[in-house]
């Protein structure tokens, strides 16, 4: 026995240990991320400036192409300049100047009316005469909103309409593009046409899915509906083991624009989706219309063309927008081109008179910039979305227009709202997921090509709120990499401050040490396509 005991004596002394290593508990999460994170503050300035410093000369081969301004909103301090004063594009940035001269001079609840005018006596649920569509630069204007329009029309107890069911823009003068845009006939989604009557995003959706058997026609669907929009599909099903090869072909008409559908697609694969820009937004809009009073049951005898609306025509609905504080969340958030120049024309309209035009959308813009105390010399503005590379500002414009926003209570939570959450949303959701940065960050991300532009706020360890651009005009750089060192920089930065200003950010400090929940984890049982079951809760919890 006391052999059996001393054999075994050492492995199972060992086994046990290793068992009790391996079922203790894992450290507490906070402590261990608190204790990462504190190996990463910042605790003076000039460290700061250091690792920006770093930053760009290891991201940067030509440090001379980037432009960076950061400055604390809390101390009314700048941290960090470089190269700040000079002039670079700025891309899908220059929509922060768009979207804020709109929520100054429109308003955050302004909200864009869409119209329909009869021209004509109506009797016994006919109208003799003509139906107007007339828009005034309504950039949520959506299938779903049209369909309600039709249906208003058809609760007035119209059935059957003798004229024309005409589409009005005239809100707007008729320029579809930007300056210096490279369309060229293009249907792409982020060069979509723009008009005061626009639908969709001026785009259509074409749902392509394999037919009932390998040889059959594919079946083709376009979304929304449109009488000013053919389809041709030559789009035949194939067998499982054969790759998709579908190309989506626009052309232009006369009288309406003409998508072929052509290639093959496998069977039983699932549904694709392609998303193609029309040529004229107005004609769309209202064969948009057209097809959907058609479903309520209402009978055009005319054709669908583009007008104005006569003075004497009676309104018969008016509906109103959301307003331009919710509007511009998806404007900012996911970088909509075309919302942007709708919004820019209808400022010019508002405030120098019809029809709005980009140039006095752009006088709204520049008197914004004037009033945040920017030179004049410090920027050249060509359009609203920052399509066009006639557009140049400098990193420390940019600031100020967003320093002085920040000040402004009455719009600066529509604002904030609208801009992207690192990690979380928008066009930089998949940046900085599982670092200190997510959440802490909200900005503007833009991008052509040798261009990167990232502009925004920041929320410091210390409490501080910072202010920040950087512009990167250059192929010399890998831009994502030098602004998330630089996101990362500032959302570490723990430098002492002053007594009073300690005092005034405690809260700020308190609250950003509490955790937040983790989209990853939160949303995990999403990714599962199964119906949620069992008492455990999405964060981990049970009752």
């Amino acid at each position: 026995m006391k052999i059996f005991r001393s054999y075994f004596a050492g492995p199972l002394c060992g086994f046990c240990v290793l068992l009790l290593a391996v079922s203790a508990p894992p450290p507490d999460a906070h402590a261990a991320r608190a204790k990462r994170n504190g190996s990463q503050r910042i605790l003076s300035k000039e460290l700061f400036r250091k690792k920006i410093r770093a930053a760009i000369r290891r991201e940067c081969r030509i440090t001379g192409k980037v432009g960076v301004y950061i400055r604390s909103i809390s101390a009314r301090e700048t941290l960090f300049a470089h190269r700040a004063t000079e002039k670079r594009i700025p891309a899908s940035n220059i929509k922060l100047l768009t979207t804020a001269a709109a929520l100054r001079y429109l308003g955050p609840d302004y909200t864009f009316p869409t119209d329909v005018y009869a021209h004509g006596e109506i009797e016994g649920g006919y109208l003799f005469g003509d139906l107007y569509l007339k828009g005034y630069g309504d950039p949520s204007l959506v299938q779903e909103r049209v369909r309600e329009l039709a249906y208003s029309i058809h609760l007035k107890g119209i059935r059957r309409i003798s004229g024309d069911l005409i589409g009005d823009d005239s809100f707007f003068d008729s320029e579809r593009y930007g300056k210096k845009w490279k369309v060229k006939g293009s249907a792409k989604a982020y060069l979509a046409p723009y008009s005061a009557l626009a639908v969709n995003f001026s785009l259509v959706r074409v749902l392509a899915e394999a037919g009932p058997k390998p040889g059959a026609l594919a079946r083709v669907q376009l979304v929304p509906p449109s009488d000013a929009i053919g389809l041709k599909n030559t789009l035949k099903t194939t067998s499982r083991r054969r790759r998709a090869r579908v190309l989506v072909r626009r052309r232009a008409g006369k009288r309406k624009d003409w998508i072929h559908v052509s290639g093959r697609i496998p069977f039983r694969k699932g549904t694709r989706r392609y998303t193609v820009a029309v040529s004229d937004p107005t004609r769309f809009a209202a064969g948009t219309f057209s097809a959907l009073l058609k479903r309520e049951g209402i009978r055009i005898q005319g054709k669908v063309l583009t007008g104005t609306t006569p003075p004497e025509a009676r309104l018969l609905i008016r509906q109103n927008s959301r307003p331009l504080g919710e509007i511009i969340r998806g404007l900012n958030k996911h970088s909509n081109n075309l919302m942007a120049e709708l919004i820019l024309k209808t400022m010019g309209a508002e405030m120098f008179g019809l029809p709005g035009t980009t140039e006095k959308g752009l006088l709204a813009v520049q008197r914004l910039l004037i009033q945040a105390g920017v030179p004049p010399g410090s920027f050249d503005l060509a359009d609203a979305s920052g399509l066009s590379r006639l557009n140049k500002i400098t990193p420390k414009a940019i600031v100020a227009v967003l320093e002085s926003m920040f000040h402004d209570f009455r719009l600066f939570p529509e604002y904030l709202a609208s801009l992207a959450v690192v990690g979380v949303d928008g066009t930089i959701r998949k940046r900085l997921r599982r670092s200190s940065a997510a959440r802490r960050v909200r900005a503007k991300t833009g991008l052509l090509a040798g261009v990167h532009a990232l502009s925004g706020y920041a929320a410091a360890d210390n409490g501080e709120t910072l202010v920040f651009s950087i512009l990167s005009n250059s192929q010399g750089c890998r831009p994502k990499r030098l602004m998330n060192r630089i996101s990362l920089a500032m959302v570490h930065l723990d430098r002492p401050l002053p007594k009073g200003l300690y005092r005034r950010l405690f809260p700020s400090r308190q609250m950003l040490s509490r955790p937040m929940p983790i989209p990853q984890k939160r949303d995990r049982w999403r990714r599962s396509r199964r119906a949620r079951s069992g008492g455990e809760g999405a964060l981990g919890g049970a009752r």
